[in-house]
């Protein structure tokens, strides 16, 4: 069951069991307040509804149908039925509208009431295709019928067609170009922040092995699997906390696999994503944040070490190359952080120095560099070479931190923008929205639909409400502005020495051609 007040744990472990594979648990049937007719997705297993009730306001039935009916669905087709009165079938037929009044005319009342019902029923279903934009339509028929009037259904067909149609060609250009844009900006973010499957991997591991010399055990993938997939080790504490968190099948109870591959992981409930906001993940980011800045620790203690060197396969390096990282984080004037990100510095070694080299070509390098240690030879080298290189590297880092801090500016500027014209746009929204239904006064006054006092003091109330809400729209508009204008007032760029990096090419790693450096 899910009702309105349930005990938070309660409802999300209901929700978790209906969306399982029924081979899981036999129980199948969900009963529910319309405190499930919004919010809730119950598509994977389930295309059958059942209405105990028909109530007034079409969209609430919408609202529940939509639990089943949308995307994500894998029946051919939704099945929802309501009750009917007994003899429905000839209240329902179309006799039963076009029938006269004669002697029998309570009789014929009620067909053509049961009648009309069914249509409204079926009406609503039809709003389906349109997301709800033809409400209005079927609320006017219904209006017209309780007030004794003739219900044009025939018009309402009309109507909903027409805005079907519109809408859904809109829908579908606006779908496939925000698509497009989204999955590129998805792409180019995982690529700039490094965000591979692969990556996040190896920090969990990193972590896990300086906390507690622990590591992750290569398991075989569930059926229809395409990632990999890991069995977590036992950890003590608050590690063992976030370690179980979302572990363990909510309906088995049995320890699930954990994967780092957001692709493969969808619409996948047997095995754990270990994304970046997973509990475990984060304290293994923490954990490698507080080993990196950890300045106070002399450096012979430190466990996790601020130089590497790595092997480039191929032919795309043909002398080694030093990188050097550098932290920037931007903060707004009340503290708060705005930016951060990694830049990146350096160039070939020839002959004992450094020559600067372009940005996008050391990312290249860094991205086809593999976790392999020259031999003991070479790293020996380039510590020789170090204190030639240090200074020109430092020179290198500056000059890039200097032209990145006013491209950073503009960017800054840009995001408030942006946010300011989103704040705005969604305000917009609401306006119209409560402009619109504030429109129908119709509504509002038709006391004769309602026949308890204390309906009509709550529509009245409803309405002032909307009209509180519309004239503190402009107030709003304002406060949240200066807001955000006052986040990114005054930003200041502070930098941070990150990491050195050696790109040593694999003709020369294992100390059998040239040495490091042309030396």
């Amino acid at each position: 069951m899910l009702y309105g007040g349930q005990d938070e744990d309660e409802r999300e472990h209901v929700k978790s069991v209906f969306q399982e594979s029924p081979h899981l648990d036999p129980v199948r049937i969900l009963l529910a307040t319309d405190a499930a007719s919004e919010g809730i997705n119950l598509q994977a297993y389930c295309h059958r509804l059942l209405h105990w009730e028909i109530p007034w306001n079409p969209n609430r039935l919408e609202q529940r149908n939509g639990r089943v009916d949308r995307h994500g669905q894998h029946a051919p087709e939704v099945e929802v039925f309501h009750f009917v009165p007994a003899g429905w079938e000839s209240a329902t037929s179309p006799a039963a509208e076009t029938r006269g009044r004669g002697a029998d005319q309570d009789g014929e009342a009620l067909a053509d009431e049961l009648y009309f019902l069914y249509v409204a029923a079926k009406k609503v279903e039809q709003i389906r295709e349109d997301l709800g934009s033809a409400g209005d339509v079927i609320a006017s028929q219904i209006e017209q019928k309780m007030l004794g009037r003739h219900a044009d259904w025939h018009a309402a067909d009309v109507e909903i067609a027409s805005r079907a149609a519109r809408a859904d060609l809109k829908i579908h250009r606006e779908l496939a170009r925000d698509l497009e844009r989204l999955t590129g900006t998805l792409r180019e973010s995982r690529g700039d922040l490094n965000l591979s499957p692969a990556t996040v991997e190896r920090v969990v591991r990193t972590a896990l092995l300086l906390a507690h010399r622990k590591d992750l055990a290569d398991a075989p993938a569930p059926p229809g699997f395409a990632g990999r997939c890991f069995v977590l080790p036992e950890l003590p504490g608050a590690w063992g906390d976030a370690r179980n968190d979302g572990l363990f099948h909510p309906l088995t109870g049995q320890q699930r696999l954990v994967t780092f591959d957001h692709d493969a992981a969808a619409d996948r409930t047997d095995v754990v994503l270990l994304h970046l906001g997973h509990r475990l993940v984060q304290m293994c980011l923490r954990l490698l944040r507080a080993e990196l800045w950890s300045g106070a620790t002399p450096v012979g203690e430190r466990r996790l070490s601020r130089v590497t060197a790595r092997v480039v396969a191929g032919d795309v390096l043909s002398v080694p190359a030093v990188v050097g990282h550098i932290r920037v984080v931007v903060t707004g004037a009340e503290g708060t952080r705005l930016h951060e990100e990694v830049v990146v510095a350096g160039g070939d070694i020839e002959a004992g120095r450094l020559v600067r080299a372009p940005e996008d070509d050391l990312r290249r390098w860094l991205g086809l560099a593999s976790e392999e240690l020259p031999a003991d030879a070479v790293l020996g080298r380039l510590t020789e070479l170090w204190p030639g290189l240090a200074d020109p590297l430092a020179g290198v880092l500056s000059n890039r931190s200097s032209a990145r801090r006013r491209s950073l500016a503009g960017l800054i500027e840009s995001r408030c923008t942006e946010e300011v014209d989103a704040m705005n746009a969604i305000l917009d929204e609401l306006e119209r929205s409560i402009m619109a239904a504030l429109d129908d006064t119709q509504y509002w006054h038709q006391a004769s639909l309602f026949e308890i006092e204390s309906e009509r003091d709550q529509l009245r109330k409803d309405n002032e409400a909307l009209r509180r809400r519309l004239e503190s729209i402009p107030e709003m508009r304002e406060q949240e502005a200066s807001a955000l204008r006052r986040r990114y007032a005054d930003p200041q760029a502070r930098w941070f020495p990150a990491a050195i990096t050696f790109l040593v090419p694999a003709s020369i790693a294992y100390g059998t051609s040239a040495s490091p450096g042309g030396a």
